[in-house]
């Protein structure tokens, strides 16, 4: 238990209620969107080198966000020690469930043919079917 935890118990009296019971402590929600699964499905390296990324209403965020890279918009989307609010889950639009590919991204930003092939290669893109599970 950290000192995050914590605070959460102290905070929150049904979570208290809930630790007391069980003796687990709450888990933290994930936050989950397209941008972030899409994000997450390329490797480190090569978020560091696709550049000028601008989230923003075509990749399912209000408002324009920049960035000098894409590892700088995962740790903005998903930071690694997340605090008490998050401030891109208030700009998150919810209605915005489209899958996302890496032709989505290099419309927001520079993606090198590099990176894009190798994505392409790891993640083929799939026929379209009829959603019934025949095909």
């Amino acid at each position: 238990m950290n000192s995050h935890d914590l605070n959460k118990l102290l905070k929150n009296p049904r979570a208290m209620m809930q630790f007391r019971a069980s003796g687990r402590v709450p888990q933290r929600e994930e936050i989950t969107s397209p941008l972030i699964t899409l994000l997450k499905s390329i490797h480190p390296r090569e978020l560091l080198q696709i550049t000028n990324v601008k989230v923003g209403l075509t990749v399912g965020y209000t408002g324009i966000h920049p960035f000098q890279n894409a590892a700088q918009a995962l740790n903005w989307l998903c930071p690694a020690n997340p605090g008490h609010s998050e401030p891109s889950v208030a700009c998150r639009d919810l209605s915005f469930r489209r899958r996302l590919t890496i032709d989505d991204l290099a419309r927001i930003a520079s993606v090198p043919d590099n990176v894009r092939s190798e994505w392409n290669a790891r993640n083929p893109s799939r026929t379209p079917s009829s959603g019934f599970g025949l095909d």
